[in-house]
């Protein structure tokens, strides 16, 4: 009988540690899905930051081909100024099925 009533006890020690450690788990996982959500707001701000500095590019070698002279620079502005029309043409075709 008292190898029973300590077993019985030793098993409720092992189940309390497990409880224990199951609640710091839930905790841990809780903090690492806080820091996820965190780190993946913070790489949706990066990728439009990036997403903003490429237009901000994209207007500048616009200007320059505008204010150069030779072919390349009149290339580049006909292409960029064909890639501007082909976007505008989707926005309107978007508009329109509505």
């Amino acid at each position: 009988m008292s190898d029973t009533k300590e077993l019985i006890l030793v098993l409720k020690q092992e189940l309390k540690r497990a409880l224990e450690r199951h609640n710091t788990l839930k905790k841990d996982l809780i903090a690492e899905k806080e820091k996820h959500q965190q780190l993946y707001v913070e790489k949706q701000k990066v990728e439009e930051e990036v997403k903003d500095l490429q237009e901000q590019v994209k207007t500048i070698k616009l200007a320059q081909a505008i204010n150069g002279s030779d072919d390349q620079s009149t290339r580049e502005l006909k292409n960029q100024i064909n890639r501007y029309i082909r976007e505008i043409d989707k926005c309107l075709n978007l508009i329109n099925r509505d």
